[in-house]
């Protein structure tokens, strides 16, 4: 991350105008989200009212994005960059992410999604033999490393 960052991390159950309430107030650079709660953010009738003007960065994950919809965030939120990260709950959430993106296009998704967090060990496997897989070949993804969880609360 960086210094000086303020974020706004919207909960499951989003109020968009809080959402827009607090870029503005706060002048917010960063934001983390899902895809479709930004398409809706785009798209709420009550955006026009908000300087959003001070957003540069959103990490967003949770699903797959589109060059379509990337390019229209990237445009209309004027964001200098926008990184896609993929992980699971029990890994502390990301395990993977994206180059820094300038243009989103088919292409920009060809070698994969993105980076590996450094001192994580990933490893694809085979989900029936539990052999480990050659590249390009469809398996399970195994992942160690310190953001790891040891057991789900209360679980």
């Amino acid at each position: 991350f960086m210094p000086n960052m303020k974020l706004v991390y919207p909960c499951l159950k989003i109020n968009f105008q809080q959402v827009f309430e607090s870029i503005e107030k706060y002048k917010c650079n960063y934001i983390f989200s899902m895809p479709v709660n930004m398409i809706y953010l785009m798209n709420h009738p009550l955006k026009p009212r908000y300087n959003l003007s001070s957003l540069k960065i959103l990490y967003t994950g949770g699903q797959a994005v589109s060059a379509e919809v990337a390019n229209r965030l990237k445009r209309e939120l004027n964001l200098e960059r926008m990184i896609l990260v993929y992980g699971m709950t029990e890994i502390l959430i990301v395990s993977y992410k994206s180059y820094n993106l300038n243009n989103f296009n088919e292409a920009s998704y060809q070698y994969g999604i993105g980076r590996l967090i450094p001192g994580i060990e990933y490893k694809v496997i085979d989900r029936k033999t539990g052999d480990l897989q050659y590249f390009d070949i469809e398996g399970e993804l195994c992942v160690r490393g310190y953001n790891n969880t040891k057991e789900y609360w209360n679980e």
